[in-house]
């Protein structure tokens, strides 16, 4: 026969279930009250680009409030839906987390610098995207993606580009080498 340990076979048992909310000092929903916050930071942040890149294109864009609002209530959808993936490491620590652990130094710790790691992730983009802005008119798309995916095709590009570059500003206008290039490249 099976021997249970001592620690097993004296466990209470309760013959009524009480609600989590019932107990005295407990909310189940305030951990995740650093989420609430980083949502809230997360759509300023990205309302704030919006309006950035509406100012910057305002001439573009006709003026009716319509307009406007049509713009900002899309763009709040798609926000959300962009926060739930973008939260889901906060999410996860969070849920995983015992209580315990959360209320020390080192959970509290731990939730502030995803938080502020979140937030600079945010912040960079919103930067990288008016830079983007600049360079197409438009905000991110397919090409973005392809930088990010062919990221040393692109490098490289830069590079030789940004090489011919100075190079044909080191040469002098009547050289040799000048005509060569110019007679070069124009032929094909």
């Amino acid at each position: 026969m099976l021997h249970v340990p001592a620690v097993f076979e004296t466990i209470p048992q309760s013959s009524e279930t009480v609600p989590l909310r019932s107990l005295p000092g407990v909310r189940p929903w305030t951990r995740f009250r650093p989420l609430l916050w980083l949502g809230v930071c997360f759509l300023m942040i990205s309302t704030v680009t919006r309006l950035a890149l509406l100012i910057a294109t305002a001439s573009g864009i006709p003026t009716e409030a319509g307009n406007y609002a049509f713009a900002f209530s899309v763009g709040l959808v798609y926000d959300l839906l962009a926060f739930v993936y973008y939260a889901l490491p906060l999410v996860l620590l969070l849920w995983m987390l015992p209580r315990r652990w959360l209320a020390g130094r080192a959970g509290s710790f731990a939730v502030k610098a995803l938080c502020f790691t979140l937030l600079f992730v945010a912040a960079f983009v919103a930067v990288a995207e008016w830079t983007f802005w600049e360079e197409f008119q438009t905000r991110f798309n397919f090409i973005a993606v392809d930088y990010l995916v062919y990221t040393s095709e692109v490098l490289g590009t830069w590079k030789r580009c940004s090489s011919c570059t100075a190079s044909k500003r080191r040469v002098r206008p009547g050289s040799p080498r000048r005509r060569q290039t110019w007679t070069s490249s124009a032929l094909g």
